[in-house]
């Protein structure tokens, strides 16, 4: 996979495409930066999401069987109706924790700046 920024709408792909510093090369939307991702493990290499870090935040909740979040050090089973908050520069892994099963999970990624504004934005009046 060639390497440069991929904007969103994001084509389905294999795996993540990161740069040499294992950070994201996907791009949210700078005028509203939020996504909606739909994901199916059976999607990745090995129903694996490899090893990345983003500089926006991912909230993620399992629809389907269940996922094992891998940080640096420590793991955590996420079962369906169970989710996973990784926050911006946190270095993590997916993938379905059981080998037979397909894990499906929905995720929420958007920019801190959508909790706090940023420039061009404003709240009330």
């Amino acid at each position: 996979m060639k390497k440069g920024h991929y904007n969103w709408p994001w084509k389905p792909m294999d795996t993540i495409p990161v740069d040499n510093e294992l950070n994201s090369l996907l791009r949210l939307n700078p005028e509203f930066p939020l996504a909606v991702s739909h994901d199916n493990l059976s999607s990745y290499k090995n129903s694996f999401v490899n090893w990345h870090k983003q500089g926006f935040i991912e909230l993620s909740v399992v629809t389907e069987n269940a996922v094992t979040v891998n940080l640096l050090n420590h793991q955590e089973r996420e079962e369906t109706g169970e989710g996973f908050l990784i926050l911006p520069g946190t270095l993590h892994s997916i993938r379905s924790s059981e080998t037979e099963c397909t894990a499906k999970y929905q995720t929420v990624l958007f920019d801190s700046g959508l909790l706090t504004g940023f420039r061009g934005s404003f709240i009330g009046r």
